[in-house]
């Protein structure tokens, strides 16, 4: 029996739902209210209190308060104010943790009464004399004035403050006016700005209304402007120079001397008339910019050229005109602008010779206009150019020339000038011909042309023909009538035998074989009859071209002399390097590699047989650079064979400590074990701060870390779950239990901290203590599929051996 009693009381707390329904009522759950004060008058604040009685243990922690008025509440004592009179009646209803509910209505609870309107008027100013009557309004109710009167109406004739009280009903209300004695004259006008006052100067047209007793009048008047001007007109006009704020007064008399003045601020706003300048009439370059300001900025622009910014640029000549306005001010000027071409090519010519060819000194004299000449082109007619600026130019032949001038500015543009030129000299012309070669023992004739004339030849001789044997340059100078040439040939004398040869070695092993190649040549009709080889090692050959062994490494001076039909002989000598061919092996120096990595190792020697040993883990043992993978420290030989000769050497491949990491965890943090780099990963992702022995995650998932010693190795652990540590994690058999996310749409993880030592059983209750699903857990992330189920709230319960938790969840 107790067994039973003690699982009803489980649901009870747990579940109450699955107990009372969605609504549980208890008479035990007892609503109930009270207000400081239920009768008063508009507007009537009332603070209300919570009285309820829910069951012991079990607070209320809802509350939904309906004042009749069409406004409401869902704090516990809340204070409400009433505006319109009537009568209202008051709910309450309360929930409390467990759900209880329970609701009290009060009927016509409150009752606001009208509280009548008192309107004495504004205080006031009269005359000695004058009678004003007061009335305090409300017909029917009750008065009592500070003067002791009881009427509705009362009438008084002294300054004073006056006060009355009206009450109607249980509700009442006081006002209070204060009557002041009213000057024998009192100074009033007013003022308005003829036009729209947009535009300075402002024009203010000022109205005297000042008034008077019955017993005065006013005699006179003075008014100050504000600005150091005055008048004494009734109804001034006065004109404002400047925006500002101006204080005006205005001071009258009445017959007996007493004066008073009034003041009033004037506030003048318009915008000054726009002043607008474009400058004197000017000139530009066509190549620069004309920038025109109209000044004034925010102002509208109008110019004569259509555009409307305050600045223009102008690139024609011709009058630009320009109206602006600024409101409602309107301005005007205009300036003349004369635009002037930036290039204008110019150039003289001076001929400085009677004769040809005719030297002629060109002279730029181009004008420029804001840009800078880069660039001179000159066409001299003749297929010639130059690109100084003064060139000096030589015709060779009397004609008619066109010459052109092209010049280039800064900005890229070119202009062009062209002239005529006529030349008309008398003319010496010579020509030796080109440079040339003769054979040696031969001779060249040398022909000045132009019969007649007087010669003078760099060799002394004055005729107009010459005979050359050796090889020099040779210059005449032919002078006819006045007209003077000069030539200069340079002569080469050449041996008609030019020995060379090639040498080709053509063995790797001694003794080593050579092939030499007779590459001479001849000239001057001559043939090579005879070749004599000297070897350098005290062996000859007389073959064209011959083979020759070498049985020792060496540099040996070749000779070969060759012999023509006309009996000379030359000489020619060249190096022959015959290298050694004695083979080195050289592994290089030991290595040291992470265990499963690879190292390219290498004999040394090129063009040679190799064996290396041991073979196991090498790619391939017979090549000069094989690929080594060892799994454990080795030494490893290489031979070196080439021309019968085999050397070894050795190199050893150490295999590097590979690092072991562990990671060791609690609630907060994730450490691994010391090495000289770390980088974590979240799920297999790279985290990329993750570089730390230790870190803080913040979210659940698998962990694993790879480290690096400072040889390169690196090993990446085991992966690891971690589930950070939450404000709303559960605890279970040591376990923290989330269900994320919560509230979900349906799809709900199950997240534990650590695996339990067996399946959990995890069930889905709904509200009224219905299973819903049944399974079993054994991991660090499980999945629930809640989808198909309808929103509201469910429990999460997990079981293991006899411990047991409920976690709640909302679907939405």
């Amino acid at each position: 029996m107790r067994t039973v009693v003690r699982l009803l009381t489980i649901l009870f707390i747990v579940f109450p739902p699955l107990v009372y329904g969605q609504q549980p009522s208890n008479p035990t759950c007892h609503a109930a209210f009270s207000a400081d004060h239920t009768v008063g008058c508009n507007p009537m604040v009332v603070s209300f209190t919570d009285n309820s009685f829910p069951p012991v243990g079990d607070p209320v922690i809802y509350w939904h308060w309906t004042f009749g008025d069409g406004s409401s509440s869902s704090v516990a004592n809340p204070v409400h104010t009433y505006t319109t009179p009537g009568k209202y009646s008051v709910k309450l209803v309360v929930r409390t943790q467990l759900g209880w509910t329970d609701s009290l209505k009060r009927t016509n609870y409150i009752a606001v009464n009208l509280t009548p309107e008192v309107n004495l008027g504004r205080d006031t100013a009269v005359c000695e004399g004058t009678v004003v009557t007061l009335d305090a309004g409300n017909v029917g109710a009750t008065y009592l004035w500070s003067t002791g009167e009881t009427t509705r109406t009362i009438q008084v004739t002294t300054a004073d403050e006056y006060s009355v009280t009206v009450k109607k009903g249980t509700c009442e209300k006081s006002d209070t006016i204060r009557i002041n004695p009213r000057p024998q004259i009192y100074p009033q006008y007013g003022f308005v700005v003829n036009g729209n006052g947009l535009c300075l100067p402002v024009e203010v047209k000022f109205t005297d209304s000042s008034t008077s007793c019955p017993t005065h009048q006013i005699v006179r008047r003075q008014w100050d402007f504000g600005d150091g001007n005055t008048s004494s007109l009734q109804h001034p006009v006065h004109v404002f120079n400047s925006a500002d704020t101006f204080i005006v007064r205005m001071t009258i008399w009445d017959e007996t001397g007493f004066s008073m003045t009034r003041s009033k601020r004037v506030i003048i706003q318009g915008s000054p008339r726009p002043l607008v300048n474009l400058g004197n009439d000017t000139s530009v370059c066509e190549s620069s910019q004309l920038v025109l300001n109209a000044g004034n900025p925010g102002a509208s622009y109008n110019w004569s050229t259509g555009e409307t910014t305050q600045t223009i640029s102008v690139y024609n000549s011709g009058k630009i005109s320009v109206i602006i306005s600024n409101g409602a001010c309107t301005a005007s000027d205009t300036i003349n602008v004369v635009v002037k071409p930036s290039l204008i090519p110019k150039f003289g010519f001076q001929i400085t010779g009677p004769c040809l060819p005719s030297e002629v000194k060109f002279r730029d004299s181009s004008l420029v206009c804001g840009v800078t000449i880069q660039q001179w082109q000159w066409d001299f007619g003749d297929g010639q150019t130059s690109t100084q600026q003064h060139p000096t130019h030589i015709y060779t032949q009397n004609a008619e020339y066109i010459v052109k001038l092209t010049i280039t500015d800064n900005t890229g543009n070119s202009i062009t000038k062209s002239k005529r030129l006529l030349i008309q000299s008398s003319s010496a012309t010579l020509n030796l011909g080109k440079d040339t070669t003769i054979c040696f023992g031969d001779y060249l004739t040398l022909d000045a042309g132009n019969a007649g004339a007087n010669y003078q030849w760099s060799t002394g001789e004055t005729t107009q023909q010459i005979m050359v044997f050796d090889d020099g340059d040779y210059s005449v100078r032919v002078d006819k009538g006045g007209c003077i040439a000069t030539d200069t040939i340079h002569v080469a004398t050449v041996f008609p035998i030019a020995p060379t040869f090639t040498a080709n070695v053509i063995g790797n092993c001694l003794p080593v074989e050579v092939r030499f190649n007779d590459a001479s040549t001849t000239r001057c009709g001559q043939q090579l009859m005879q070749w004599r080889w000297d070897f350098g090692d005290g062996q000859t050959s007389t073959q064209q071209h011959p083979v020759h062994a070498y049985t020792k490494s060496d540099t040996f001076a070749v000779r070969l002399t060759v012999t023509a039909s006309n009996g000379m002989s030359v000489s020619k000598s060249k190096k022959v390097y015959i290298p050694n061919t004695i083979p080195v092996a050289n592994a290089g120096v030991d290595k040291i590699v992470c265990k499963g990595q690879s190292v390219q190792l290498d004999a040394g020697e090129f063009e040679a047989n190799y064996k290396w040993s041991p073979a196991i883990s090498l790619t391939n043992d017979t090549i000069k650079s094989p690929i080594a993978k060892p799994e454990a420290t080795t030494l490893y030989e290489v031979a070196v064979t080439k021309c019968m000769v085999t050397v070894t050497d050795v190199v050893q491949v150490s295999i590097a400590p590979q690092p072991v990491p562990m990671i060791l965890k609690d609630d907060v943090k994730l450490r691994t074990t010391k090495s000289d780099s770390y980088q974590w990963y979240w799920n297999g992702t790279e985290i990329p701060k993750g570089k730390e022995r230790t870190i803080e995650p913040e979210k659940a998932g698998y962990y694993s870390v790879e480290v690096r010693n400072n040889l390169g190795c690196s090993k990446k652990s085991d992966s690891v779950y971690f589930l950070p540590k939450g404000r709303k994690d559960r605890g279970f058999k040591g376990i923290r239990v989330r269900c994320t996310p919560n509230p979900g749409n349906g799809m709900v993880w199950v997240l534990l901290s650590k695996l339990p030592e067996k399946p959990v059983s995890i069930t889905v209750i709904d509200r009224s203590g219905k299973p819903i699903l049944t399974t079993t857990i054994n991991s660090y992330a499980n999945l629930l599929n809640l989808t198909k189920l309808a929103k509201g709230q469910y429990f999460i319960q997990l079981v293991l051996d006899k411990e047991r938790i409920s976690i709640p969840f909302q679907l939405q």
